[in-house]
């Protein structure tokens, strides 16, 4: 689904902005603001795959859990 360097350097902005999101709204008002239609339509892309939501889910929880425990 993802190809290429942008989508995983998107991914990457993605996932950070994910530790601090309460909501997937707020994954895609993130990506919109990096002014970025490819970003934007990443998240977009990766919030409607259930399987990306829950690497995202997975990836978000890891990296909280190294911060905050």
């Amino acid at each position: 689904m993802f190809s290429g360097g942008l989508a995983s350097v998107c991914m990457r902005a993605l996932l950070k902005v994910c530790v601090r999101a309460e909501t997937q709204e707020h994954i895609i008002a993130a990506a919109e603001r990096r002014n970025s239609q490819a970003c934007t339509t990443i998240a977009s892309q990766c919030l409607a795959n259930d399987r990306c939501t829950q690497l995202l889910v997975d990836k978000t929880v890891a990296i909280a859990g190294k911060h905050f425990w």
